[in-house]
């Protein structure tokens, strides 16, 4: 699946379920993470930094999950991190940072860039696990809609 694609079926979607921005270049990574949290939401793949930006502007402020990778061949998710903060609506969105490198510099650039939390590889599924609940909780079980 193309992020183009993703973004259609979330945009046709009847069934407002929590939606979940991917920015990873890994389609191992990528793929299970589909399969973890695929039918609990709608999850926007996208596998670049260009890719991110442009479900960004289909999607804006309806994205309520954002899972960032840090390193990726046409620049960072910090920069995608920065931009969802930008847009009207972004301050709601929770954006989780995720990286192989887990050194106390990348964690302090993340949070400057508007990171709500950081997570190295190896505790990864853990953290996503838990702000996806997290997620969950927060906008669905007390009623709000972001889509409207």
């Amino acid at each position: 699946m193309t992020t183009d694609d993703d973004i259609a079926a979330v945009l046709s979607a009847s069934l407002r379920k929590p939606l979940v921005l991917l920015l990873d270049d890994d389609p191992g990574f990528c793929s299970t993470m589909r399969r973890l949290l695929g039918d609990r939401s709608q999850l926007v793949v996208a596998y670049s930094v260009a890719d991110a930006m442009h479900a960004i502007e289909k999607l804006g402020s309806r994205i309520d999950l954002a899972l960032l990778d840090v390193g990726l061949p046409d620049g960072s998710g910090l920069r995608v991190c920065e931009k969802i903060r930008s847009i009207p609506g972004g301050q709601l969105v929770e954006i989780g940072v995720i990286s192989g490198m887990d050194d106390e510099d990348l964690r302090e650039q993340a949070s400057a860039a508007g990171s709500d939390w950081f997570s190295g590889n190896v505790e990864a599924f853990q953290v996503v696990k838990k702000h996806f609940v997290y997620t969950l909780v927060k906008g669905y079980s007390m009623g709000e809609d972001k889509s409207k």
